[in-house]
C-alpha cells in the first residue's frame, strides 16, 4: 500500500501538475513513517529477545555459573599441558613417571605401526597437577535417606553426581 500511495502521488503530480515540492514532502513523510515503523518493530523485537535471555539467565543462573567454572578448569588444563618430549628433556618429574611416559610413547608407536591405528595428538601432552587433585566429584542425598540426589542438565540429562575442576 505504501508503494501504491507513493505511485498515486506521482501520478497526481503528473496529471494535475501539483507543485513538485508538495509531492516530494508527502513522499518523504511516507518514507519517514515506514522508517519509524521499522525502528519500532526492531526495538520491540530486541526488547523481547533481551527479556527472554534475561529470564533464561535468572532461571538457570546456577547451572550457567557451574558450566563457566567447568570451562575455566578445562581451559586451564589444556593451556598448561606440556608436550611429553619437553617433560622428558627436563627432569621435572621423578624417574618412575618419566619411565611411564616413555612406555606410553612406545605403546602409541606400536599401535600406529603394528596395529594400523591412525596417528593422533592423543597422549602427547602432560598436565602437571603438582601433587594436587585435579577433579572433585560430589554425590549427595537427602537427610536420613540413602536416595541419590539427581542434578539435571539440559541436553546431557540427569546425574547422581557433580564434578568440579576448581575447588
Amino acid at each position: 500500500m505504501v508503494q501504491s500511495l507513493a505511485q498515486y502521488l506521482e501520478i497526481q503530480y503528473l496529471e494535475k501538475n501539483i507543485k513538485k515540492d508538495v509531492i516530494l514532502s508527502e513522499i518523504n513523510l511516507i518514507y519517514y513513517l515506514i522508517f519509524m515503523k521499522k525502528i519500532r518493530l526492531t526495538f520491540i523485537f530486541g526488547t523481547t529477545i533481551s527479556l527472554v535471555f534475561i529470564t533464561i539467565f535468572l532461571i538457570y543462573k546456577d547451572l550457567i555459573f557451574y558450566g563457566l567454572g567447568q570451562l575455566k578448569g578445562q581451559v586451564l588444563i589444556v593451556w598448561q599441558a606440556r608436550p611429553i618430549e619437553e617433560i622428558l628433556e627436563k627432569p621435572i618429574f621423578p624417574d618412575s613417571i618419566q619411565q611411564k611416559l616413555i612406555l606410553i610413547q612406545e605403546i602409541k608407536r606400536f599401535a600406529e605401526d603394528s596395529l594400523g591405528l591412525s596417528p593422533s595428538e592423543n597422549y602427547t601432552t602432560v598436565f602437571d597437577q603438582k601433587g594436587k587433585p585435579i577433579l572433585w566429584v560430589v554425590t549427595a542425598c537427602p537427610p536420613f535417606k540413602l536416595e541419590a540426589k539427581m542434578w539435571d542438565f539440559p541436553i546431557a540429562g540427569s546425574f547422581s553426581y557433580k564434578g568440579f575442576l576448581i575447588r
